[in-house]
């Protein structure tokens, strides 16, 4: 398994943590806003390290500041970041690929949240 890959299974871990995590040390909408903002800095710094870590796997030089705009604003800069390194019919597939993956990091928290109130209950 390449490195980017190992960012990209480490974050899904860190989702289904924060899910199960949650409701269980938050009591108001205001706590969970405030977690919600603390989980986009770990977020953002493996959308960064997984940015570095694509190019360097395929031996190209990422887009002058790709890395941190993939890390800031991953909807913005993903797509950025595969259209100016892939032919755009690739360039196209890789961000439907990765929209899945945002998808997959979203369910994967709700479903965690889900089975941990679940178990306290």
């Amino acid at each position: 398994m390449t490195g980017s890959r190992k960012i990209l299974l480490a974050l899904l871990g860190l989702y289904v943590v924060y899910g199960a995590v949650v409701p269980h040390v938050t009591s108001s909408a205001d706590d969970v806003r405030a977690a919600d903002f603390l989980l986009s800095f770990p977020t953002g710094i493996a959308l960064f390290t997984w940015c570095k870590l694509n190019a360097a796997e395929r031996r190209i030089a990422a887009p002058a500041a790709a890395p941190l705009l993939v890390g800031a604003l991953a909807p913005m800069g993903v797509p950025f970041y595969f259209l100016r390194t892939l032919p755009l019919r690739s360039a196209l597939l890789a961000i439907a690929k990765a929209v899945l993956f945002f998808l997959v990091l979203g369910f994967a928290s709700a479903a965690s949240r889900y089975v941990s109130t679940g178990l306290a209950v």
